[in-house]
């Protein structure tokens, strides 16, 4: 694919490896950020660093959204800094441009985008892509995915996106907007489920004086289930992925009157072994 401008919102592990990924592809890479830190890092990585979204918006054909949706009280992500930074992006976009959001947002979140823009500014196509990135592996883990997923309802901005990736895996898959948002929140809770029943069968193992490292290092060895996140001796799940993504598929399960006992068994599992 031919050389594009991208801009990059939001510096943090997420959109210094969106950045780096595709800088290395030979595309040029504008960023901005509000935190100083964040900048005096990316001018350490020779990027573009803009003053503010007007320059990034006037000199970017694609830009991805990476900045914080922490998490609420009753479980939900705080989508409220990606639909301020959407908004003042359509009102200042006046050429064709593709707007993906990386932050992990709640299920639905991208078709209002996709309509408050309709309204506002037909020029500006808005897609979805998760990002699948562990913190402590991000760069590497942006260069060799196990799969890109594209949400979307305009397939000419999907398969250009598609494009832009196509040197990083053949696994691209293209799927409706909640299916995306979706897949981000049920992989993260799968892995917290494996977490959760590897601590339940080391309790077991405590009871029957077995080995857990190596009854769940028999399990693992399953190609049907594989080793990951399996380890009886990690504890408890914790960090800024698995316990934030698992409370939101909780409360959208709640929200929709979806039978939700075994997910919020995961948590309840993770909870009684932090006091064990």
């Amino acid at each position: 694919m031919q050389q594009m401008r991208i801009g990059i919102i939001g510096f943090g592990y997420v959109g210094s490896a969106v950045a780096d990924g595709f800088r290395k592809s030979g595309h040029v890479i504008y960023v901005y950020d509000i935190a100083a830190a964040a900048i005096k890092r990316a001018r350490g990585e020779k990027y573009f660093v803009c003053a503010g979204l007007p320059e990034l918006v006037t000199n970017s054909e694609v830009i991805f959204i990476c900045v914080p949706t922490p998490s609420m009280p009753d479980g939900r992500n705080d989508s409220t800094i990606v639909k301020k930074t959407v908004e003042t992006i359509a009102r200042l976009c006046e050429k064709e441009t593709i707007l993906v959001i990386k932050s992990t947002i709640m299920v639905g979140t991208t078709d209002k985008l996709i309509k408050m823009v309709r309204v506002r500014n037909k020029s500006l196509q808005v897609l979805v892509n998760p990002e699948f990135l562990t913190a402590r592996n991000a760069h590497n883990d942006f260069l060799n995915p196990d799969r890109i997923v594209i949400g979307g309802r305009n397939a000419e901005s999907m398969n250009k996106l598609k494009g832009l990736y196509k040197k990083f895996s053949k696994n691209i898959l293209l799927v409706d907007p909640s299916t995306a948002e979706l897949a981000k929140y049920a992989s993260n809770s799968f892995l917290a489920a494996k977490v959760s029943f590897a601590n339940q069968i080391k309790l077991i193992c405590l009871r029957v004086d077995a080995n857990p490292a190596e009854v769940m290092k028999i399990v693992g060895l399953d190609r049907r289930i594989g080793p990951s996140h399996l380890n009886p001796n990690m504890g408890p799940f914790s960090g800024g992925c698995l316990p934030k993504d698992l409370d939101a598929l909780i409360f959208e399960t709640s929200k929709e009157g979806v039978d939700n006992c075994l997910i919020c068994a995961v948590r309840k599992i993770n909870e009684d072994i932090k006091k064990s």
